[in-house]
């Protein structure tokens, strides 16, 4: 009996070798698959892409959205704004967000004003599709985030100081009428699930105020609108009510565009930043 025992004993130590070999095998072939998918993922996102026309798709979309003159696109003259290269106030801002900008974005008619066919509507250039949607987001800073100097202390004119951008003096407070449509009254409200980004200067922490722009297909009331109209309500409701004001230090509208004939998507991202008032 303590034979058989003996040789019971071995012969589950024996499998239970075989089993953990078994699996340390497994581990081992899955570990050589996965550095085999890291290298060749790291391979095509990382290094330099030469496609013509990858570059001729990024260089149409930079131009479109930040270089050319609406004219070039459109006779409608509601849509008429500065270049975003020529930005240089808030107003311009809004100008170009609410001109070039949303028309490029939903664009409905050729460049010489007449109307897309139907199969057309929805497509940027006619053919790159907006994928998810368009954003606008801003990071800001708290009032009293640095010193007014003596020598202007109790001035009238100067009444607070709004430092540079750092996330030590972020503000991520609720701001805002109070009163907006409910549709957009989220741009008033930090969000931390927006992420990181960076601009020529620096780089900004995740989290933003964010308003995201409709899609395609748009309706109210139970009526189907032109998506360009509720987005440039949406917009003109934010620039009455003073979203953009003194606090915020960095604006971004950003779009990913999604072209069918060469599998390739390219995201356009427009940083304007503003100055300190200290």
């Amino acid at each position: 009996e303590k034979l058989i025992e003996k040789m019971e004993a071995e012969s589950l130590k024996r499998r239970k070798e075989l089993t953990d070999r078994a699996e340390n095998s497994r581990l081992g072939r899955e570990m050589i698959i996965y550095c085999v998918f890291l290298i060749l993922f790291t391979v095509a996102t990382i290094l330099p892409n030469d496609d013509p026309n990858l570059e001729g798709l990024n260089y149409a979309a930079t131009r479109l959205f930040l270089q050319q003159d609406n004219g070039l696109l459109t006779s409608n003259s509601s849509f008429a704004g500065p270049k975003f290269i020529d930005v240089g106030s808030i107003e311009d801002i809004w100008g170009w967000l609410r001109g070039p900008f949303l028309h490029a974005l939903y664009m409905t008619d050729w460049y010489s004003g007449s109307p897309w066919s139907v199969g057309d509507q929805g497509l940027i250039f006619g053919s790159n599709l907006v994928v998810g949607t368009a954003s606008i987001r801003q990071k800001r800073v708290k009032s009293g985030s640095c010193i007014i100097p003596t020598q202007f202390m109790g001035s009238d004119k100067i009444t607070d100081c709004i430092a540079d951008y750092s996330p030590s003096v972020e503000d991520v407070s609720v701001f805002g009428p109070f009163y907006t449509d409910p549709d957009w009254a989220g741009a008033y409200s930090f969000s931390p699930a927006w992420p990181s980004f960076s601009s020529a200067l620096r780089s900004y922490s995740g989290g933003a105020f964010a308003l995201e722009l409709p899609a395609a297909s748009c309706s109210e009331a139970g009526q189907s609108i032109p998506c360009i109209t509720k987005a440039d309500r949406m917009l003109a409701d934010l620039q009455g009510t003073g979203w953009v004001d003194a606090h915020t230090r960095v604006l971004l509208a950003e779009v990913t565009l999604y072209n069918p004939p060469i599998n390739a998507f390219v995201m356009v991202q427009a940083v304007v930043e503003l100055p300190a008032t200290d």
